[in-house]
């Protein structure tokens, strides 16, 4: 693993545990924990932009990055949470605890704990990630028509449907799928 990407995982890792932890701490999706992580998750997501060069051979990763700072632009400058926005927010965070995995895992890259962290990252996404989507689908929708909410439904439908492709991805890759059929090997 070369330097900028050991401080790229770091860097999402510590960006992740701030988030899930100002939501552990201060209620779970509420209008305080948002108003505390998302500033901090939205400077995350521009940097690793930038110096994420990952992206450049898979666009799904900037279009997932935009996704995450249009909605956290949108939930931090709102003075309320109607009930609708407090759910969204819930399960937007809840589908971020995977990410918490999928950065530590790589930490043990051609380790004998490698299988077992990819694992756990695979397991807690196809939980987290699918679980936050059926919420967020279901309280996007009972917004209110305005200019704010119907981003939060478009950004909410690509944000859905990249989760659903990488699920697709890891559940092949955890079943040891591929594309002409399982592989025993």
């Amino acid at each position: 693993m070369i330097e900028i990407e050991t401080t790229q995982y770091l860097l999402s890792l510590i960006a992740g545990s701030f988030f899930v932890l100002t939501h552990l701490t201060h209620g779970w999706g509420t209008f305080e924990a948002q108003h505390i992580a998302a500033p901090i998750f939205i400077i995350y997501n521009i940097i690793d932009i930038i110096i994420g060069k990952y992206w450049q051979t898979n666009i799904t990763y900037l279009i997932h990055h935009m996704s995450i700072i249009i909605l956290g632009i949108y939930f931090y400058t709102l003075d309320e949470f109607t009930t609708e926005q407090y759910l969204i927010s819930y399960y937007i965070s809840m589908g971020e605890i995977s990410s918490i995995f999928n950065n530590v895992r790589w930490f043990y890259y051609e380790t004998e704990w490698q299988i077992h962290m990819n694992f756990l990252f695979a397991i807690s996404f196809i939980i987290f990630r699918f679980i936050s989507n059926i919420g967020l689908i279901n309280y996007a929708w009972q917004l209110e028509d305005n200019l704010g909410s119907n981003l939060v439904k478009s950004t909410t439908i690509v944000y859905t449907l990249l989760n659903l492709y990488w699920g697709t991805k890891i559940s092949r890759k955890l079943l040891g799928i591929s594309k002409f059929g399982f592989n025993l090997k």
